[in-house]
């Protein structure tokens, strides 16, 4: 372990509320970038290269099974199957994408692939939900500590099949939310200052990732702040020496940031195996 470095495979959770920069942070990470998008925001990553997007959507109209979930736990099945993007693209209607794999997958966000698995098992099992009915549409709700258990299990299960996937590297995107404080309720919250992951639940994850980033930005920032180390706010970790790095090269590109770190060949360029001679045309 000796000459081994936290780069070799970069284990990643970026926490920050929505629209903070997590997505855009995650897409400059070793390309090519695989997305597995429940955000449904797939536009924020427009246009950019090496980033390659699956999004995943389920139905609204009453009555009809939610379908995420269970496509998510196919495009795993593909990835453990050794699948290349060319051949993934074919299979989900992606033209020209390269035939070669993954060398970054990227959950975004695992808080919307939450309620992806929660409504999938409301739906799917009955004695985990209870039901309200408006308008002739029934709506479930968890209907105990068995619908939440469910939930924390099946993401479970989805993320340790990632892990096992060493080849690539692993960023979990995460929504933050305000740490309640002792006593607080719905009529009244009491908040502690602190920022968290949302859902809280999810905290078991923490144990897998040796990077856990927050991505913010306050109004008027055009640019997000990347905090690595823990303070007050938030108990952010990394195993990586940015104690090499100034506070201006701490900044939403994890391309920039490593290569500072351990050399500027960490992150090849993309597209790959082009020549200088040679245009990305060709």
């Amino acid at each position: 372990m000796v000459n081994a470095t936290a780069f070799d495979r970069l284990m990643l959770i970026l926490v920050g509320r929505q629209k903070a920069g997590k997505s855009r942070m995650a897409a400059t990470a070793r390309k090519p970038v695989f997305f597995m998008d429940h955000d449904k925001r797939w536009q924020s990553l427009a246009g950019l290269p090496g980033v390659f997007v699956l999004t995943f959507n389920d139905s609204m109209k009453p009555g009809i099974q939610p379908t995420s979930y269970n496509d998510q736990l196919t495009v795993l099945t593909d990835l453990e199957s050794g699948m290349t993007l060319a051949k993934m693209g074919e299979k989900y209607g992606k033209k020209d994408w390269p035939d070669i794999r993954p060398k970054t997958l990227v959950m975004d966000s695992m808080t919307s692939l939450s309620k992806a698995i929660m409504d999938y098992n409301l739906y799917a099992n009955p004695g985990l939900r209870r039901e309200i009915v408006i308008a002739n549409m029934k709506l479930f709700f968890p209907g105990g500590w068995d619908a939440w258990n469910a939930d924390v299990s099946s993401a479970y299960n989805i993320v340790m099949r990632l892990v096992a996937m060493k080849d690539m590297d692993l960023i979990l995107n995460f929504h933050e939310s305000d740490e309640k404080g002792a006593g607080s309720t719905s009529e009244n919250p009491v908040y502690t200052g602190k920022k968290d992951l949302f859902p809280d639940r999810y905290r078991v994850f923490n144990t897998y990732f040796s990077e856990i980033w927050r991505v913010s930005r306050e109004q008027g920032q055009l640019v997000p702040t990347v905090q690595v180390s823990p303070d007050f706010r938030f108990t952010a970790s990394s195993n990586l020496n940015f104690s090499k790095l100034k506070p201006t090269d701490i900044v939403p590109d994890i391309s920039a940031m490593i290569a500072k770190v351990v050399g500027q060949q960490a992150i090849p360029p993309w597209p790959p195996f082009i020549k200088k001679e040679e245009s990305v045309e060709k």
